[in-house]
């Protein structure tokens, strides 16, 4: 609710750039942006219980990633590609103050590369380690597109919640976006994400729904000093949508 007690406004958006077209969300005018980045298989609609709770306090932005919800497919989904899209999407709504990059699942990588090249005020990783060797080792020795995203069935969220995390099964889509782990040996993979975490220099936060392994957090701590490793119990792939109130809290403390 917002400071009146009406539902924050939300504003439907498009930015148009070389490759294609985004769709997005965006509410509050004012306040540091905070760019939400959905899964595969799901859309921006997965935040709007979060955004509602930000919008008093940030000029939230939720994106449709191409070939999601409202923005339409594309020829290539090369992270270098959607990194240079989102900058300028972002450049366009003339943000006064660096943004915060919250990734869901396989979308906390792009969060992270983005965090890289572009000036961030932190990054925040949903439901997704940061150690990506298991599942690309997966990835490449059975092609097992599923193991990226869990437990992705909706009924293991809050019932009023469900209808905004229903995947759309796409197994062409999802290998798109996974291409470029799968052209890597998994050792290098990870030296990509390692690589873009170093260069950022900036806070991170990783909010997990289930607990990580137990070197994890020492582990990500040695790639940024400032990461903390947070987990919300027994919530899986959406730890956002079990507690909102929480992760609100926990985003605004970044602010």
């Amino acid at each position: 609710m917002s400071r009146n007690g009406l539902p924050p406004r939300r504003f439907e958006h498009s930015w148009t750039g070389p490759a294609g077209t985004w769709a997005y969300d965006r509410w509050g005018e004012a306040g540091r942006p905070v760019v939400l980045l959905h899964g595969p298989t799901f859309d921006r609609t997965m935040w709007w219980p979060v955004a509602a709770e930000l919008a008093d306090h940030a000029t939230v932005v939720a994106v449709d990633l191409p070939g999601h919800g409202h923005s339409p497919p594309r020829s290539s989904y090369q992270p270098s590609d959607l990194v240079a899209d989102l900058a300028n999407l972002i450049h366009g709504l003339n943000p006064q103050r660096a943004p915060i990059i919250v990734g869901h699942s396989i979308s906390a990588l792009l969060a992270c590369l983005f965090a890289a090249t572009i000036k961030v005020r932190a990054t925040v990783a949903v439901a997704q380690s940061l150690d990506i060797r298991p599942i690309t080792g997966r990835l490449l020795s059975c092609g097992d597109l599923s193991g990226p995203l869990g437990q992705a069935s909706p009924d293991t969220v809050p019932a009023a919640y469900q209808s905004l995390v229903t995947p759309h099964a796409d197994d062409t889509m999802l290998a798109a976006y996974l291409a470029w782990t799968t052209n890597h040996h998994p050792t290098e993979a990870q030296r990509v994400i390692d690589g873009a975490v170093r260069q950022a220099r900036t806070p991170h936060l990783s909010i997990l729904g289930d607990p990580p392994d137990p070197g994890y957090p020492l582990w990500l701590r040695r790639l940024a000093p400032d990461a903390r490793c947070v987990v919300y119990p027994q919530t899986g792939l959406f730890p956002h949508l079990h507690q909102v109130t929480r992760f609100a809290d926990d985003l605004r403390a970044l602010l």
